[in-house]
């Protein structure tokens, strides 16, 4: 059997098994009048892993207009190749309304005792409004355990 190779992939050895092993969405709650310039939001996730895409998820609509708020994904202090998200009161004053973060083409890969952040900066800070930064994350760990377990290892 040759060795799979998880990191090439989101779905290297996934796709042998079953569509979104290792896959997890997290879901941080963010309250936008919190959002200032120089905080930052973020969580240790505890395993190895990669952030593969987030999005805001409007859960009470903002109403006062010309509102926004930027958001960088980072691992620690370093941040990712894409990974910008963009929060306009146009596209948070309606529950459900999503915006997606740009796309994530690199550094995105994290350890265990790694910090995933987002540095905030705010050109008008919002007055009301919250939702769900919603973060879909592959768990490396789990994918480097099957594929041990399939008598294969993980190459870099």
């Amino acid at each position: 059997m040759a060795a799979p190779n998880s990191q090439s992939s989101e779905l290297g050895l996934a796709a042998a098994l079953a569509a979104g092993i290792g896959r997890q969405n997290v879901a941080l709650f963010v309250n936008l009048a919190n959002l200032t310039n120089a905080i930052t939001v973020g969580f240790v996730p505890g395993f190895k892993g990669r952030l593969i895409s987030y999005s805001f998820v409007a859960l009470l609509p903002s109403s006062t207009a010309s509102k926004d708020a930027t958001l960088t994904a980072k691992v620690e202090t370093t941040a990712m190749t894409g990974g910008v998200l963009a929060l306009l009161t146009a596209g948070t004053n309606a529950a459900g309304e999503t915006t997606d973060a740009t796309a994530i083409t690199a550094l995105n890969a994290f350890s265990a005792t790694q910090a995933l952040n987002f540095t905030i900066a705010v050109s008008a800070v919002f007055i009301e409004g919250n939702g769900w930064l919603l973060l879909r994350i592959i768990n490396d760990d789990t994918i480097e355990a099957l594929a041990n377990a399939l008598g294969g290892y993980r190459t870099p």
